[in-house]
């Protein structure tokens, strides 16, 4: 018997952990609703809710999911710790939001808030997206006030600045808004630090008197956004507040502030910077008192994650940098220094043609395309409610990696609701090409249903090139009146994906163009379908609320993999026969201090290499506003069929967040 103990600590020192390998969180949209804003999360996979925690109001909920990759091994990609950070508001006060994958196919997202909220979470009406509810900020009515009488201009500012402001005040008092406009633009080009504040202020006032309650929203919140603590930010925070919840306007897409009149807006530019250092020890008991103990990681992880918007009357730009720097401690012991660059592109959307093109370093989760890429992708709406989406690019098989030329695509596919807004279509055909070989040639489609307390959505892969069925998925969801919720996932599909490529496992060849000095085109495509093996998913979940606070969330999979033949000179791979497993979990939030959230969760699996059994105890407890505390326990005891051995390992970790000022001027 084998005893291992595995300590994992880490320590975040910045604004947000982020350990990225693959990146999973696309976008974040914000979208006006009768009943409040939504947060509507763009994922780069399918993810279906199963619960959350707390069910009360707090400044930091864990939601729990499912995920699963939509082409190539079910669970390729999903594992990987990544943040999004958010410029928050009075309406949404979002600060992050982190994820985390668990075991196969489960994960969970933190989300935290400037302020305690209530939130109802929904499924997406796409499988890649998920929609948080979020109530309307409590009416305040602004006291009433002679507001321009009350504040004083500093005596620091110049006579020229100073004369402005006075008649500015005179125009607001003879209901000449636009004038009033006019001078306090012109203060805010021109006028001393001490006073850009007070004029802000006072245009957001004129506008809001001139029945441009838009444009004075964007004032607004430009004015917390640069000013966000004093006196006066409470008062323009009653006026914002007012604003948002009086407005009865049909839903719309509130990321952008308002462009100002003339077509001319202000870059918007926020994101986060995080340290993450991540050390695991592992000590195995060789018995009569011999132990081996080794440094298996030892590493600081730095991240760059900077996102920009601007919004104009006709279009908006959207640019994103994510990336990434990793030092390794062990030196010539470790696998060494990397850089990582996940996301580098622009997105530039012209509203009234209603067209978009998205270009560099992206992610693609539909149409066929298989993961991040360098590329472009343009979309066009087209009448009856159908958009079209162009894309070309070159795969990006690593962030590590740069611009690689040797394999490329193209493609075409098409969004359709031709039965109601409760349906939606896609259909797809893309061309992939490597060294001069036709690498992936495939049609598809999917076809989602959405409507409150159940949905479904499916997925179908061809390939025309080596005429068989790539993927097939089916997801299905339902809620129940008592709040239990079912999930159902039946997954079949190549593994890896079918492509040309997939002759060069196992070869010494680094290139299908070497690969063809031993092999012809036609032998080439044998390989790869040779080491190209079948999966078949099915799991179905349950999570049902059990008292306030408490709740418990359990699935079972089953699962098997096929054989592949022996074949140019690689040795053939049997078959799984089915694999087992099952999850359950108990959450408990709000237990020792209100805001702690306490999971407990059990793992059995048996598979035809190993039975394990895993407990684990996961907590995450706020010391005090800036402080929390996230320790982790987990023990695995598996037993190995080939040899008959047994194995333990304990793996203890501790994280640390502390929050910091998030605005810097």
């Amino acid at each position: 018997m084998r005893v291992l103990i595995v300590w994992l600590a880490t320590l975040l020192m910045s604004l947000s952990a982020q350990a990225e390998r693959s990146r999973i969180l696309e976008n974040v949209d914000i979208v006006d609703s009768s009943s409040g804003p939504q947060l509507v999360i763009t994922f780069n996979h399918t993810v279906r809710y199963i619960s959350h925690s707390p069910r009360s109001a707090n400044d930091i909920f864990e939601i729990q999911m499912a995920s699963k990759a939509l082409f190539g091994n079910v669970d390729e990609g999903l594992i990987s710790s990544e943040t999004l950070q958010w410029s928050p508001n009075p309406a949404v006060p979002l600060l992050d939001i982190t994820y985390e994958s668990e075991v196969a196919g489960s994960s969970r997202l933190t989300l935290r808030f400037q302020r305690p909220v209530s939130l109802t979470i929904m499924s997406g009406k796409d499988v890649r997206t998920l929609t948080i509810q979020l109530p309307p900020p409590p009416v305040t009515t602004p006291r009433p006030t002679a507001l321009l009488e009350d504040v004083q201009i500093p005596s620091s500012a110049s006579t020229p600045i100073r004369e402005a402001m006075e008649a500015a005040r005179q125009a607001v008092a003879a209901k000449d808004f636009s004038s009033a406009i006019r001078l306090y633009e012109k203060v805010l080009r021109k006028g001393s630090l001490a006073v850009k504040p007070i004029a802000l202020e006072f245009l957001g006032v004129a506008r809001e008197k001139n029945g441009q309650r838009a444009q004075a929203k964007a004032v607004y919140q430009r004015y917390l956004a640069e000013y966000p603590e004093g006196g006066s930010a409470e008062r323009v925070q009653q006026r914002l507040t007012g604003l948002v919840t009086a407005a009865k306007r049909p839903p719309k897409q509130l990321r952008e502030a308002k462009a100002k009149p003339g077509g001319r807006s202000d870059w918007q530019i926020f994101g986060g910077v995080s340290q993450f250092y991540r050390r695991d020890n592992r000590t195995t008991d060789l018995g009569e008192d011999n132990e081996f103990t080794s440094i298996t990681s030892s590493s600081l992880t730095n991240n760059l994650d900077l996102s920009g918007r601007l919004r104009t009357d006709t279009y908006s730009v959207r640019t994103r940098f994510s990336g990434g720097y990793e030092y390794d401690f062990l030196g010539a012991d470790g696998p060494g220094n990397e850089t990582r660059l996940s996301s580098l592109y622009a997105k530039i959307s012209d509203r009234k043609r209603r067209l978009h093109l998205q270009a560099g370093r992206q992610s693609g989760n539909k149409g066929g395309v298989l993961g991040r890429f360098d590329g472009a992708l343009f979309s066009v709406q087209l009448p009856k409610q159908a958009k079209l989406h162009l894309v070309a690019g070159y795969p990006v098989n690593s962030s590590r990696n740069g611009l690689e030329t040797s394999k490329r695509f193209y493609g075409a596919n098409i969004d359709l609701k031709p039965f109601g807004k409760n349906w939606g279509l896609n259909a797809f055909a893309i061309q992939q090409t490597v060294d001069g070989l036709i690498d992936r040639r495939a049609i598809g489609g999917e076809v989602r249903y959405f409507v409150p307390g159940r949905s479904f959505f499916t997925l179908g892969d061809y390939d025309l090139l080596y005429d068989e069925l790539n993927t097939l998925l089916f997801l299905g969801h339902w809620t129940f009146p008592d709040n239990t919720t079912v999930n159902l996932s039946l997954d079949y599909r190549k593994s890896p994906i079918l492509s040309t490529s997939n002759a060069l496992q196992s070869q010494m060849a680094e290139s299908l163009e070497v690969l063809l000095n031993t092999f012809d085109a036609s032998e080439i495509q044998q390989l790869a379908q040779d080491r190209t093996a079948t999966s078949r998913l099915a799991t179905l979940g349950v999570s049902r609320p059990l008292m306030e606070n408490l709740q418990i969330n359990g699935d079972l999979t089953i699962s098997n993999f096929s054989s592949t033949p022996a074949s140019g000179g690689v040795e053939a791979t049997p078959a799984t026969g089915n694999d087992y497993s099952l999850n359950v979990q108990l959450v408990r939030s709000n237990w020792l201090k209100t805001g702690d959230i306490h999971i407990l969760g059990t793992r059995f699996s048996d598979t035809s290499s190993s039975s394990t059994s895993t407990v684990s105890l996961n907590s995450r407890y706020p010391v005090n506003p800036k402080l929390r505390i996230n320790p982790r326990f987990r023990i695995d005891l598996r037993d190995n069929v080939s040899d008959g051995s047994s194995q333990t390992t304990y793996k203890p970790s501790l994280r640390m967040t502390y929050k910091l000022k998030r605005r810097f001027r």
